[in-house]
Order: structure tokens, then sequence, then C-alpha cells
């Protein structure tokens, strides 16, 4: 493997390990966010149009409002799932995927429309300016700085989950839910916190790729990393530490399998048949671990 796919290698995994990362905390919840692509779309749009209409702003500026712009959107979608939830008792599996499902033309019509470049072919955002650019690490790559950060967010995530009240709390009412509520465990904050920081990190994953990666939203840019993420995310067994090697592994896999069928000339596309098989893998591996675990409950 040369530089130039090693650095686009690790950048898709900066994608793999935020977005997988907001996974975790819904699945240790006892949650699942189906709403991945959406939310990638909606914070990459977001992020773009931030950066474009704030380019006069200082680079740490424009990049803080990009950044908690893109977080705060997709922060309020998970709200509005989780509310949906309590209120209607509404599956947030259904709710999420269906509110993602619904983003999607939305913003391709924004882009398409409106917000569309007026130079070039290309059915996207502006470029955002070159000096909001972040800069890459291994040129002509894809890799920035972007990767250090999602792999710190990684550690933090575990320290969180695993060494504070609050993460405690999270993974006692993903197992035990019952207990939880009749423990004194507030129901709305118990649901709407992991979603909420779920959401976010879709969010963010999304702002990595239009500041970092492409410069701008472009339609498609996000096909596949949220189900890819989701997939991560069961892999690691909900274990944000083991975040970092397996998005590392799967970028590997799906980067190089597009490299083989590029160069094999083959006509159909190898990295989302791969992108299904393991989706299946891993979704059998989990629930095929949840019900063992009720097993041994009763």
């Amino acid at each position: 493997m040369n530089l130039y796919y090693l650095g686009n290698t690790l950048d898709y995994a900066t994608l793999l390990m935020t977005a997988g990362l907001g996974a975790v905390f819904a699945l240790k919840n006892g949650q699942m966010n189906l709403g991945g692509e959406g939310e990638l779309y909606a914070g990459g749009f977001t992020a773009a149009i931030i950066l474009d209409r704030l380019a006069f702003l200082p680079f740490p500026a424009a990049h803080t409002a990009a950044a908690l712009s893109a977080m705060a959107v997709c922060a309020a979608l998970m709200i509005f799932c989780t509310a949906l939830r309590i209120k209607k008792g509404a599956p947030e599996l259904l709710t999420s995927f269906l509110l993602s499902a619904a983003l999607i033309p939305l913003i391709d019509g924004a882009v398409t429309g409106r917000f569309r470049m007026t130079e070039g072919s290309l059915i996207a955002t502006p470029f955002i300016a070159e000096r909001l650019r972040l800069p890459k690490i291994l040129p002509p790559s894809t890799l920035n700085l972007t990767f250090a950060a999602a792999a710190v967010l990684c550690i933090a995530g575990g320290a969180v989950l695993y060494s504070t009240r609050l993460g405690k709390r999270i993974h006692i009412f993903g197992t035990a839910r019952q207990f939880a509520l009749y423990s004194g465990y507030p129901e709305f904050q118990s649901l709407t916190v992991p979603m909420t920081v779920s959401g976010a990190l879709h969010g963010l994953a999304g702002y990595f790729a239009v500041a970092g990666t492409y410069y701008t939203c472009h339609t498609g840019f996000y096909t596949g990393t949220g189900w890819n993420a989701l997939s991560c995310a069961l892999i690691a067994r909900s274990n944000p530490y083991m975040l970092i090697p397996v998005s590392i592994i799967l970028s590997t896999l799906f980067t190089q399998s597009e490299r083989f069928a590029m160069t094999a000339g083959l006509d159909f596309n190898i990295s989302a048949l791969m992108q299904g098989v393991i989706l299946t893998a891993a979704a059998f591996s989990f629930i095929t671990d949840r019900n063992l675990f009720r097993r041994k409950k009763q």
C-alpha cells in the first residue's frame, strides 16, 4: 500500500471512528441510531454553509461555529426521535431511519438548488475558502488532522463510558432498564442524553468530511458511511477503545476493495457487497449476544 492509499484509508477511518462512537453511545444505552446517513449529510451540509457564509471570520472561530452548528442540528434530530419514543411509543430504530430517509432528499434539493455552486458541473455547495481548509498530512491523499481528533474522541468516549457516573448510568439503563427506572433514573434524561450525543457525533463526522476531506458538501458523500460506522460499533462490541483498530481494519477493506474493483475492471460495486456482508454478520452477532444475555437473566 503506497502513501496515497494509506492516507485515504486513515482518513476514511476518521469518519468511521467518529460516527461509530456516536453509534456506541446509543448501543450502550440499549438503543440503536439508524439515521447515521442522514445525520452525516445534515452535519456536512450545515458545516459547508457555515464555513462559506462565515468565511470572513478567523480560522478558529469559523471552524468552531461550523462544528458546533453541525453537532447541534443532528443532536436536535435525535432529541425529536427520543421525544417521539417517550410520548408516542415510537421506537427510535424506526423514527431515526425514517427521519434520515426524509432528510436526504430535502438536502439534495437544497444542494442542487439554492446552495449549489455556480461554477463547474459538480453538484455540491461552493468550496470553502482555501485559508479555512484543514491542511493535509500525506498529500495528495485526503488524510488530515481530524484523524488524531477522532482517535482522541474515542479515548475520551471510553473514559466517559467506563470511568464516570454518567457512563455507568448509561450502561445500567441499557442492560436493565426496569431496574434503572425502579431505582429512580429519570426516563427522559436517560434516553435523551445518549441519543443526543450519538446525533452530535454523527454531525461532527459530517463536519470532518467537509472541513478536511472534500472541502464541500456534494450529494452522496455520506453514502455507506453511516452503515459502515454502525458495523464498526457492532464489531467493536460497543467498546470505544476497540473502535480505533476496528475502524482502521474496515476502512482498509473498503478502500482496498474499491482499488481492486478499479484495477480489475469489475462492473459491480464490490465495496457495497462487502458492506452488506459485514453489516449482516455484525448484526447477527449482536442479536445473538443479546439473546444469550436474556437467557442468562431468566
